[in-house]
């Protein structure tokens, strides 16, 4: 196995164990998911809140690949 690989899988575990805490529900999300009216308007606020929340990180990561892309020799 090359030196890469192995960074690459020791960065991938690194992230996993990081990614553990966020498996849980906020208690603040909890608590409005309950406590909603209409379940169809929250699951539409929902999913638009992830989808915004998802642009930074996709941003970020895509950005970092394109400076590994660029720079890898």
């Amino acid at each position: 196995m090359s030196q890469q690989t192995k960074i690459a899988l020791a960065g991938l575990g690194c992230w996993l164990v990081a990614a553990l805490p966020a498996l849980a529900q906020c208690p603040m999300c909890k608590l409005a998911a309950e406590n909603a009216g209409d379940p169809l308007a929250v699951q539409r606020t929902f999913s638009t809140a992830i989808l915004i929340l998802m642009v930074p990180v996709v941003g970020l990561t895509a950005g970092m690949a394109a400076l590994l892309w660029k720079h890898r020799n």
